[in-house]
């Protein structure tokens, strides 16, 4: 069996996009660990951005958490994955938000899938349902997955759904330039990566499996830097113009560093 990293990044205090997810991220963590804990071929690795030096890490451990002022989602599955191949030397990455939660067996079964089938990447799911505030309280309660009415269903690849929970092969995931960590906030990081895959390895690959999107408020629009959402879209245009000139200039880019490499910024200036 091939070793797996399960990178998620974690937001500190809720500061990130203004909404507090951490009650989901520790029943998934909690979850995660209890039934993955004799399994040496899967790593669980939260990476934990906080804003203030002063505050602690409250969910990752050792070196798994970095300090920005600012949330970038790119830039803390980049540490992930430095961390998953400088101390464990895994084979593939899984890229999961730390609200979305899956079958706790369906791993090696995925694996299995991708192997046997020769893809390079794939999402983890075909069908997403987000769960509503009374669904998601069942479930962490006792544990209890129920549907209920309001609950919505999407499967990928509709309503601009094109993350959650993504598989990379570790060669793959270089070849095509990594996360961007131009990107802040919310908003466009995994469907630019996933423009990039696309255009190298063909169009969506998803397993035949639902996950679930556990409930938190709706961000407030007015907390939400209305500077970041022209930079992500104004980048994500660029970039999806000419996706094979952006793996040449994100592969050419140190990752997973220090901070993000915001200075790099002026080498997709001149994407057209």
């Amino acid at each position: 069996m091939e070793t797996v990293a399960y990178i998620v990044p974690v937001c500190n205090c809720g500061y990130a996009d203004f909404v507090d997810r951490s009650e989901s991220f520790c029943y998934i963590k909690k979850t995660l660990e209890k039934h993955y804990s004799d399994k040496e071929w899967f790593k669980f690795i939260p990476v934990e951005q906080i804003i203030n030096k002063n505050w602690k890490a409250d969910y990752a451990h050792d070196a798994y958490y970095q300090f920005f002022p600012i949330f970038n989602k790119s830039w803390l599955y980049n540490c992930g994955v430095k961390i998953a191949s400088e101390k464990f030397g895994v084979d593939s990455y899984i890229f999961a938000d730390m609200d979305v939660f899956a079958p706790m067996d369906f791993v090696k079964l995925f694996i299995e899938w991708v192997r046997e089938n020769e893809y390079k990447w794939a999402f983890c799911y075909n069908k997403i349902i987000y769960l509503g505030q009374e669904s998601k309280n069942n479930l962490l309660s006792i544990g209890k997955l129920s549907i209920l009415k309001g609950d919505r269903a999407i499967r990928i690849g509709q309503g601009g759904v094109e993350g959650g929970m993504i598989w990379f092969d570790k060669k793959f995931f270089h070849e095509i330039g990594g996360y961007n960590e131009l990107f802040f906030q919310y908003g466009a990081e995994d469907n630019e990566l996933v423009s990039r895959a696309k255009c190298v390895s063909g169009n969506y690959l998803s397993y035949p499996q639902t996950v679930y999107h556990l409930y938190h408020p709706v961000t407030p629009a007015k907390k939400l830097s209305s500077d970041y959402r022209i930079i992500n879209s104004t980048l994500y245009k660029k970039i999806c113009s000419c996706p094979r000139e952006a793996i040449k200039i994100l592969s050419g880019v140190p990752k997973g560093g220090t901070e993000p490499y915001t200075k790099h910024r002026y080498l997709f200036e001149n994407l057209k």
